[in-house]
């Protein structure tokens, strides 16, 4: 195969993804086959209530490290956090800002942005992973940091996909966007496109015993 840096399986899983809509997260396995204590969430919100309650949504099954505004995280982010959650409102410093400055500042991990703003055109520019709008439950939000976990092993084009994908996902649900007509819409179909033609690419390269094996690990 060329320079990938996803093993055929998880390959094959990124291009179920692609043509089936959604992530590939079964509903049978347990939390404890998609999660694991090593891994380090970084919750940023300024409201306490709603990060105590993700707190304990998450506390057991990550390690969870909180933060009230964007100076707070910028102090409390190091390379032991895999996952950031953001707020987007928040005063001073806000979640797009931040989510900005940690890119700036290499920190290439996974980013949900967990907001009740309504995203818009504007957020075609922003480097998240996810976009989850609040209010959330229990369930969108481990759902949200599991699928987050499981991009961060993708490759970067593949990761770019799953970030257009999610824009694509909340811009769709807007009723203030003309899809037909917004010029910003239509450029992240075609880079989608584009993107979806090297997982294709990939594809044609994985030989029958690779995709049997992954039929069997799904």
């Amino acid at each position: 195969m060329g320079p990938y840096l996803l093993s055929p399986v998880q390959y094959f899983q990124v291009i179920l993804t692609v043509y089936g809509g959604a992530d590939l997260c079964p509903a049978h396995r347990t939390m404890s086959e998609h999660t694991s204590p090593g891994w380090t969430v970084l919750i940023v919100d300024d409201e306490p209530g709603i990060r105590d309650l993700m707190t304990a949504w998450l506390d057991g099954d990550y390690r969870v490290r909180t933060a009230g505004d964007g100076d707070e995280a910028l102090a409390a982010i190091d390379d032991s956090v895999d996952i950031a959650l953001l707020d987007r409102r928040m005063p001073g410093m806000s979640g797009d800002e931040l989510l900005e400055e940690l890119r700036c500042r290499g920190y290439e991990i996974p980013v949900g942005m967990i907001t009740a703003v309504t995203p818009d055109v504007d957020i075609l520019d922003m480097a998240f992973d996810d976009y989850v709008v609040k209010p959330v439950a229990k369930d969108e939000l481990v759902r949200t940091v599991e699928l987050l976990r499981t991009r961060a092993d993708y490759d970067d084009q593949s990761r770019r996909f799953f970030r257009l994908a999610s824009k694509r996902a909340k811009l769709r649900a807007s009723q203030h966007i003309d899809h037909h007509t917004n010029p910003e819409y239509e450029a992240l179909e075609a880079e989608m496109e584009t993107l979806r033609d090297h997982l294709d690419e990939v594809l044609a390269e994985l030989s029958e015993t690779d995709i049997a094996r992954a039929y069997q690990q799904i």
